[in-house]
Protein backbone atom coordinates (compact mmCIF):
# COMPACT_ATOMS: atom_id res chain seq x y z
CA UNK A 1 0.00 0.00 0.00
CA UNK A 2 1.28 3.13 -1.15
CA UNK A 3 1.24 6.83 0.90
CA UNK A 4 -1.40 7.94 -0.70
CA UNK A 5 -3.64 4.94 -0.11
CA UNK A 6 -2.61 4.95 3.16
CA UNK A 7 -3.33 8.71 3.84
CA UNK A 8 -6.19 7.65 2.75
CA UNK A 9 -7.42 4.66 5.08
CA UNK A 10 -6.51 6.96 7.88
CA UNK A 11 -8.53 10.23 6.66
CA UNK A 12 -11.77 7.88 6.42
CA UNK A 13 -10.79 6.01 9.54
CA UNK A 14 -10.76 9.58 11.61
CA UNK A 15 -14.26 10.64 10.29
CA UNK A 16 -15.53 6.93 11.13
CA UNK A 17 -14.28 7.57 14.50
CA UNK A 18 -15.78 11.51 14.74
CA UNK A 19 -19.20 9.79 13.33
CA UNK A 20 -19.16 7.40 16.10
CA UNK A 21 -18.05 10.04 18.77
CA UNK A 22 -21.33 12.16 17.38
CA UNK A 23 -23.82 9.51 17.86
CA UNK A 24 -22.39 8.67 21.15
CA UNK A 25 -22.03 12.24 22.55
CA UNK A 26 -25.75 12.34 21.16
CA UNK A 27 -27.54 9.63 22.95
CA UNK A 28 -25.46 10.59 25.97
CA UNK A 29 -26.98 13.96 25.81
CA UNK A 30 -30.45 13.57 24.75
CA UNK A 31 -30.95 10.53 27.25
CA UNK A 32 -28.92 13.37 30.13
CA UNK A 33 -30.70 16.37 28.80
CA UNK A 34 -33.62 17.84 31.47
CA UNK A 35 -36.45 18.89 30.14
CA UNK A 36 -37.12 21.19 32.80
CA UNK A 37 -33.82 22.71 32.00
CA UNK A 38 -34.75 22.94 28.11
CA UNK A 39 -38.59 24.02 29.02
CA UNK A 40 -36.47 27.04 31.16
CA UNK A 41 -34.43 28.10 28.10
CA UNK A 42 -37.86 29.33 26.33
CA UNK A 43 -36.25 28.86 23.15
CA UNK A 44 -37.05 27.57 19.43
CA UNK A 45 -34.13 25.77 19.90
CA UNK A 46 -34.61 23.85 23.29
CA UNK A 47 -38.53 23.57 21.80
CA UNK A 48 -36.96 21.25 19.26
CA UNK A 49 -35.08 18.95 21.24
CA UNK A 50 -38.20 18.39 23.56
CA UNK A 51 -40.42 17.60 20.22
CA UNK A 52 -37.50 15.26 19.35
CA UNK A 53 -37.28 13.88 23.03
CA UNK A 54 -41.54 12.97 23.09
CA UNK A 55 -40.17 10.63 19.90
CA UNK A 56 -37.08 9.32 21.88
CA UNK A 57 -38.00 5.68 20.51
CA UNK A 58 -37.45 7.12 17.00
CA UNK A 59 -34.13 8.62 17.79
CA UNK A 60 -32.46 6.02 20.21
CA UNK A 61 -33.05 3.94 16.98
CA UNK A 62 -31.49 6.12 14.95
CA UNK A 63 -28.34 6.93 17.33
CA UNK A 64 -28.19 3.26 17.59
CA UNK A 65 -28.57 1.88 14.00
CA UNK A 66 -26.23 5.01 13.16
CA UNK A 67 -23.43 4.47 15.44
CA UNK A 68 -23.15 0.52 14.63
CA UNK A 69 -23.00 0.99 10.88
CA UNK A 70 -20.40 3.81 11.50
CA UNK A 71 -18.08 1.51 14.49
CA UNK A 72 -18.63 -1.74 11.75
CA UNK A 73 -17.37 0.55 8.99
CA UNK A 74 -14.57 1.68 10.66
CA UNK A 75 -13.64 -1.80 11.93
CA UNK A 76 -13.79 -2.99 8.37
CA UNK A 77 -11.86 -0.52 6.90
CA UNK A 78 -9.26 -0.96 9.49
CA UNK A 79 -9.13 -4.66 9.12
CA UNK A 80 -8.12 -3.80 5.80
CA UNK A 81 -5.53 -1.09 6.22
CA UNK A 82 -3.54 -3.41 8.59
CA UNK A 83 -3.73 -6.16 7.19
CA UNK A 84 -2.19 -4.80 3.94
CA UNK A 85 0.52 -3.38 6.06
CA UNK A 86 0.76 -5.98 8.26
CA UNK A 87 -0.28 -9.46 6.54
CA UNK A 88 -0.63 -11.84 8.73
CA UNK A 89 -0.99 -10.22 12.31
CA UNK A 90 -2.87 -7.10 10.69
CA UNK A 91 -6.32 -8.71 12.07
CA UNK A 92 -5.12 -8.81 15.40
CA UNK A 93 -3.36 -5.42 15.21
CA UNK A 94 -6.78 -3.84 13.91
CA UNK A 95 -8.97 -5.52 16.63
CA UNK A 96 -6.78 -3.82 19.59
CA UNK A 97 -6.15 -0.74 17.67
CA UNK A 98 -9.62 0.13 16.80
CA UNK A 99 -11.14 -1.12 19.65
CA UNK A 100 -8.99 1.47 21.94
CA UNK A 101 -9.66 3.90 19.36
CA UNK A 102 -13.58 3.35 19.57
CA UNK A 103 -13.15 3.44 23.27
CA UNK A 104 -11.36 6.37 24.09
CA UNK A 105 -12.35 8.66 20.75
CA UNK A 106 -14.98 7.12 20.01
CA UNK A 107 -17.50 6.59 23.59
CA UNK A 108 -15.76 7.22 26.18
CA UNK A 109 -14.73 11.12 25.86
CA UNK A 110 -17.45 11.64 23.82
CA UNK A 111 -20.04 10.70 26.40
CA UNK A 112 -18.13 12.59 28.85
CA UNK A 113 -18.02 15.76 27.00
CA UNK A 114 -21.80 15.42 26.57
CA UNK A 115 -22.79 14.40 30.29
CA UNK A 116 -21.33 18.14 31.37
CA UNK A 117 -23.45 19.81 28.90
CA UNK A 118 -26.29 17.19 28.25
CA UNK A 119 -28.65 20.69 26.83
CA UNK A 120 -26.17 22.40 25.03
CA UNK A 121 -25.29 19.23 22.65
CA UNK A 122 -28.81 17.92 22.42
CA UNK A 123 -29.96 21.20 20.50
CA UNK A 124 -26.50 21.46 18.51
CA UNK A 125 -27.20 17.91 17.08
CA UNK A 126 -31.05 18.21 16.66
CA UNK A 127 -31.15 19.31 13.22
CA UNK A 128 -28.80 16.50 12.43
CA UNK A 129 -31.12 13.96 14.19
CA UNK A 130 -34.65 15.23 12.54
CA UNK A 131 -32.98 14.57 9.12
CA UNK A 132 -31.59 11.25 10.46
CA UNK A 133 -34.72 9.88 11.90
CA UNK A 134 -37.08 11.17 8.77
CA UNK A 135 -34.52 9.51 6.47
CA UNK A 136 -34.12 6.08 8.63
CA UNK A 137 -38.32 5.69 9.22
CA UNK A 138 -39.12 6.37 5.68
CA UNK A 139 -36.23 3.98 4.39
CA UNK A 140 -37.56 1.59 7.03
CA UNK A 141 -41.03 1.42 5.80
CA UNK A 142 -39.85 1.33 2.11
CA UNK A 143 -38.06 -1.38 2.07
CA UNK A 144 -39.51 -3.19 5.11
CA UNK A 145 -43.17 -2.76 5.49
CA UNK A 146 -43.90 -1.99 1.58
CA UNK A 147 -42.04 -4.92 0.39
CA UNK A 148 -44.08 -6.96 2.47
CA UNK A 149 -47.03 -5.61 1.61
CA UNK A 150 -47.98 -4.85 5.11
CA UNK A 151 -48.56 -0.91 5.61
CA UNK A 152 -49.47 -0.80 9.27
CA UNK A 153 -51.40 2.29 8.96
CA UNK A 154 -55.32 3.33 8.15
CA UNK A 155 -54.18 6.32 6.40
CA UNK A 156 -51.55 4.25 4.08
CA UNK A 157 -53.66 1.66 3.11
CA UNK A 158 -55.71 4.38 1.33
CA UNK A 159 -52.95 5.27 -0.78
CA UNK A 160 -51.57 2.34 -3.47
CA UNK A 161 -47.76 2.89 -2.47
CA UNK A 162 -46.98 0.00 -3.43
CA UNK A 163 -47.58 0.43 -7.16
CA UNK A 164 -46.00 3.84 -6.87
CA UNK A 165 -41.83 4.23 -8.02
CA UNK A 166 -42.40 8.14 -6.47
CA UNK A 167 -39.79 8.79 -3.57
CA UNK A 168 -41.86 12.36 -3.42
CA UNK A 169 -45.17 10.51 -3.17
CA UNK A 170 -43.74 8.52 0.25
CA UNK A 171 -42.36 11.52 1.90
CA UNK A 172 -45.80 13.59 1.76
CA UNK A 173 -47.09 10.81 3.53
CA UNK A 174 -44.54 9.69 6.03
CA UNK A 175 -43.20 13.50 6.22
CA UNK A 176 -46.75 14.82 8.26
CA UNK A 177 -46.03 11.61 10.34
CA UNK A 178 -42.60 12.22 11.86
CA UNK A 179 -41.50 15.76 11.45
CA UNK A 180 -41.26 18.35 14.48
CA UNK A 181 -42.67 22.18 13.59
Amino acid sequence: MDLKESATYIVFMVLLVLLSAMFSATETAFTSASKSRLKAMDSPKADKVLLLLEKYNDLLSTILIGNNVVNIGLASLGTVFFVSMLKSGGATVSTIVITIVVLIFGELTPKGIAKDMPEQVAIFMTPVMEILILELIVEFYLKIYLKTGFVPSAELKRVNLLKSSSYQEYYEIFLPLYSIP
